[in-house]
């Protein structure tokens, strides 16, 4: 009894972990760190079409790392804990990145509207690319 209760904690942490075993999703997190951002301005961001950035939103949804808010026809996203940032910071370090991968961490958030003025985005689709053919490697 005791080892399954041992156990379930674990199991918690890899749901979490695998929720987060994804650039996109990391990126997309990286994005929420700050202000949140509405799904339009994701899309925008990382270059992304809009069923990509759904999908892997759902996924972070059902790991309890993300809330949505819904503002009419729109859906505005941002992270459950502001320690969530920490943690990206430190893994991160941890991996020796942002340096090694050209994608900065906290760079400047995307507008906080899909009316508003464009922000660059953090990280480009070709860089995104590029950490995905590196993980998969």
């Amino acid at each position: 009894m005791k080892t399954s209760r041992w156990l379930a904690k674990y199991e918690l942490l890899a749901r979490v972990f695998k929720a987060l075993a994804h650039p996109v999703r990391l990126c997309i997190l990286d994005l929420l760190c700050t202000e949140g951002a509405y799904v339009c301005d994701l899309i925008e961001a990382t270059g992304r079409p809009q069923p990509y950035i759904s999908r892997h939103l759902q996924v972070l949804r059902a790991a309890g790392l993300v809330t949505a808010r819904k503002e009419g026809l729109r859906v505005h996203y941002q992270i459950c804990n502001p320690r969530l940032a920490d943690m990206l910071d430190l893994v991160a370090a941890i991996a020796g990145r942002p340096g090694n991968s050209g994608v900065p961490l906290r760079g400047k958030a995307p507008p906080t509207s899909c009316c508003a003025v464009r922000v660059p985005p953090v990280a480009s689709a070709d860089a995104i690319v590029a950490l995905e053919r590196n993980i998969s490697a």
